[in-house]
């Protein structure tokens, strides 16, 4: 399952402007090509009565029953045999500091202390990841009017969307794995190891912080750059997020053949994944 910001293209509340919007000078083509998708003119999207008094009835006034917009769509990823090779230009920069302050002070408490940090830059050309969703729905559409200029349910785009031909609501849509374009990242990770005698046994401390500069890639050939930093986008649907750093942090305590851990993480509020295409 992945999400579909834009919501549903055939939806009348849809927030794509080149969707099924009063406003869309072709929204009878897109109307006729939702119909041509769904196979037949009998399904909900051509019958429901249930939005009479808010958007219509029939296509002029479909959208999903209960609740109206639902964010998640099914992703079929596939193979594809026609991909080129993804070039990648890495750049890192580390640099290890080991017990730094031993012998430095009275005590030993800041002995067995090691800090490393690694600096990255990543540009990667023809980036190989799964077509989204979004990306098929838009280019099915016509959303540039060049993609599917007819609105033919022929196109490459449209033939990889299938929707339920009862209700008319969306379905599965396939997303096979092409070169996307461009994707650039860079940002810095960092650990703490720390350990101490305490008692009978030994009490340590493990840090790790990655710190996220910026990740901007593009979701289709030649299409514009978007700026994931911060948001649950990026090329992968459902990889976790793009967040602007993340610490995890672990607590042990070793004594003999006993270890006990806590671990701790944490993550900061972040932006939806619509938010790094808009």
């Amino acid at each position: 399952m992945v999400f579909h910001p834009d919501e549903d293209n055939c939806s009348a509340s849809t927030l794509a402007p080149w969707g099924n919007v009063p406003s869309n000078p072709n929204r009878a083509q897109v109307q006729a090509l939702c119909r041509a998708i769904i196979g037949n003119s009998t399904s909900g999207f051509d019958t429901q009565t249930y939005n009479a008094g808010t958007y219509g009835t029939g296509p002029d006034g479909f959208t999903r029953a209960t609740p109206t917009f639902f964010p998640l769509e099914i992703a079929i990823f596939k193979g594809n045999p026609d991909l080129s090779v993804e070039e990648g230009r890495t750049w890192t920069v580390g640099a290890v500091f080991s017990n730094p302050f031993e012998g430095k002070f009275s005590h030993d408490w800041l002995d067995n202390l090691t800090l490393t940090m690694d600096f990255y830059h990543i540009e990667l050309a023809d980036t190989i990841a799964p077509i989204s969703v979004q990306t098929v729905y838009n280019n099915c559409f016509n959303y540039n009017g060049s993609s599917n200029p007819t609105y033919d349910v022929n196109n490459i785009f449209c033939q990889k969307i299938r929707r339920n031909p009862v209700t008319g609501d969306r379905a599965e849509v396939d997303a096979p794995f092409f070169n996307l374009g461009s994707t650039e990242t860079q940002g810095l990770d960092i650990q703490l190891n720390w350990s101490h005698d305490l008692g009978p046994g030994r009490f340590g401390i493990t840090s790790l912080i990655n710190w996220l500069d910026y990740f901007k890639y593009q979701d289709e050939p030649g299409g514009k750059v978007n700026d994931a930093t911060g948001t649950l986008g990026g090329l992968v649907p459902a990889q976790g997020g793009m967040y602007e750093y993340k610490t995890s942090t672990t607590f042990s305590y070793m004594w003999e053949n006993l270890y006990v851990g806590l671990n701790w993480r944490h993550l900061p509020a972040i932006k939806a994944e619509a938010a790094a295409t808009n």
